[in-house]
């Protein structure tokens, strides 16, 4: 399902906000990106889109598998890559236009844009659960062992207290 399919006549001027993550190459030297970062800035800035957040400069991660990216008809299997992202006020109409724009840019590994909301989306830090020792618990005492004699003894006590009297 396509973006445009989505929306209305009356949705396709008003301003939505979304949100664009990215891969760029890790064979750009360290000035260069963000070099990079401000062309996808002036892309969406072109579009006549508002930069909401950006994630900083992009950082470079391992992925979690080897990504294929074509280049002038040369295939290039890379492991790591630059992740970075950005928040922006874009017409829906416009989304497209700045797919197209992206799929050119030859630095570019893989990207996303997704429609989102204004709020900050990232979650805190969650920690993890241990389980409570309560110092007010004590262990059960050890059961008492019985031999087998006391065992038998014990079983018939309870047969004559609970058998009907005849």
């Amino acid at each position: 399902m396509k973006t445009e399919d989505v929306i209305t006549k009356e949705q396709e001027h008003d301003p939505n906000v979304y949100e664009v993550g990215y891969l760029l190459v890790p064979t750009i030297a360290e000035a260069e990106v963000s070099d990079e970062v401000n062309a996808i800035k002036n892309e969406v800035e072109g579009l006549q889109g508002l930069s909401i957040a950006d994630g900083g400069t992009p950082e470079l991660i391992t992925l979690a598998y080897p990504m294929d990216h074509v280049i002038a008809n040369k295939h290039t299997l890379y492991e790591s890559a630059y992740f970075g992202w950005m928040k922006f006020h874009a017409r829906p109409d416009a989304i497209a236009k700045l797919e197209q724009a992206l799929k050119a840019n030859k630095h570019l590994i893989r990207f996303m844009i997704i429609r989102t909301i204004k709020e900050n989306t990232l979650l805190p830090k969650k920690f993890g659960m241990t389980p409570r020792k309560r110092e007010d618990a004590q262990t059960p005492a050890a059961a008492p062992v019985l031999t087998e004699a006391e065992i038998d003894k014990t079983v018939d006590e309870l047969i004559s207290t609970t058998a009907p009297a005849a």
